[in-house]
């Protein structure tokens, strides 16, 4: 039957799997999903939140949540799916994001983060898909290079710096991949347009130089390219 702490409705977000809008819990009455995008909350991420660690799924997205987030969630170490964007959340990443090791979808972008990655991110091997667009966060983005299963990485409209050459991003299985309005420097990796792995390569309004590279083995999975406001010849 109904759990008794069930409040939700399914809902089809794709053609490949089945989102519950509201709160779901599993075996014996415990919470792991909370779906409440657009859903009008207010005020900071409760420190309660931590008690719920049988959590799979939070998707807050779209409300107006400000403050930081609360070190209490270092306990989710059940999540996969994490979607926080277009609040007012702000501070910095948490180094302890690094513990939450099933992670596959993690959104932040839209928000007020500042500071730079923190060097756990490494440690997150089954993220997917990492959107951090719309923040004002700095420094290096190598964190991401070496993350095996990682396909979708969004990074536009911060302040990340750090100089492309043709070991930027080698070997990384990434498919799109938006680097757009930052502050990288350098000149576009010859890879990004031979490997056959992007999809979609997003750089304008950064400082890259030089000429574009030579299409020796066109690429032709790159559906979109965009490198207009840059220093390209």
């Amino acid at each position: 039957g109904v759990q008794t702490c069930d409040w939700n409705r399914g809902f089809d977000l794709d053609n490949e799997e089945e989102y519950r809008f509201g709160v779901h819990c599993e075996n014996r009455e415990e919470i792991s999903y909370l779906f409440m995008p657009g859903n009008g909350l207010r005020g900071s991420i409760p420190t309660e939140l931590g008690y719920l660690t049988k959590l799979t799924h939070i998707s807050l997205f779209g409300n107006e949540i400000k403050g930081t987030i609360p070190d209490s969630m270092q306990e989710l170490t059940n999540l996969d799916f994490l979607a926080m964007e277009s609040n007012m959340i702000s501070g910095e990443i948490p180094d302890w994001i690094g513990n939450l090791h099933r992670l596959k979808i993690w959104a932040l972008g839209d928000n007020y983060l500042t500071g730079k990655l923190p060097a756990s991110i490494n440690r997150l091997s089954n993220l997917v898909e990492v959107a951090l667009d719309g923040n004002d966060l700095t420094g290096s983005v190598q964190v991401f290079e070496d993350l095996s299963k990682l396909r979708r990485l969004y990074l536009g409209e911060n302040k990340f710096e750090g100089t492309m050459d043709n070991d930027f991003f080698a070997g990384s299985k990434v498919k799109e991949l938006d680097l757009a309005s930052n502050q990288f420097d350098g000149t576009l990796p010859t890879h990004f347009f031979n490997d056959g792995v992007l999809q979609l390569l997003d750089v304008h309004n950064n400082k890259i130089k030089g000429e574009l590279p030579s299409l020796e083995a066109p690429n032709l999975s790159l559906k979109f390219f965009s490198a207009f406001e840059n220093q390209l010849t």
